[in-house]
């Protein structure tokens, strides 16, 4: 590479000798498992790279600094995108969750699993603390709408 006046790089192809060419098609062909039984064929050539590469500015101790203004006007969009999603998230999903798994534990009754076997109508059996009268009206004290939607169901089944 070679630094032009006006500050430019101009860079100069230099060929693979014919040894480092031998020695990466040795290096391919033992990666490939080359067999001449098969007809196998390696080819390993040196060409330049693109000429439209530009270098400008590349050189060591030389470059651009850091510019946070730069990169907000050039990532704008994707900025403002990231922020609204997480305004979304903030305002509209975290209380929705909130809400939701306090519904769900609200909402969560201790269920007991019937005894299988030959009484016809299987009794929950009771635990010795309070009667079942004093827990249903402990039940619809806490949550009286609850209470209020499990009556209205009764009522409209029984019609």
């Amino acid at each position: 590479m070679e630094k032009l006046r006006d500050g430019s790089i101009k860079r100069t192809y230099i060929p693979r000798s014919k040894e480092e060419l031998k020695t990466f098609e040795d290096i391919v062909k033992r990666a490939m498992g080359y067999s001449e039984d098969r007809e196998d064929q390696v080819s390993v050539s040196s060409i330049p790279f693109s000429e439209a590469i530009s270098l400008e500015g590349e050189v060591e101790g030389e470059g651009e600094k850091f510019d946070i203004l730069t990169l907000l006007r050039s990532n704008r969009k994707t900025i403002v995108n990231l922020l609204l999603v997480a305004l979304v998230f903030f305002i509209i999903v975290r209380p929705l969750l909130r809400t939701i798994k306090r519904m769900a534990t609200e909402a969560t009754f201790e269920t007991k699993e019937l005894p299988s076997g030959g009484k016809e109508f299987a009794q929950i059996p009771e635990s010795g603390e309070a009667s079942s009268r004093e827990k249903v009206l402990e039940a619809s004290k806490k949550s009286p709408k609850t209470t209020e939607q499990v009556i209205k169901g009764w009522i409209g089944e029984s019609k």
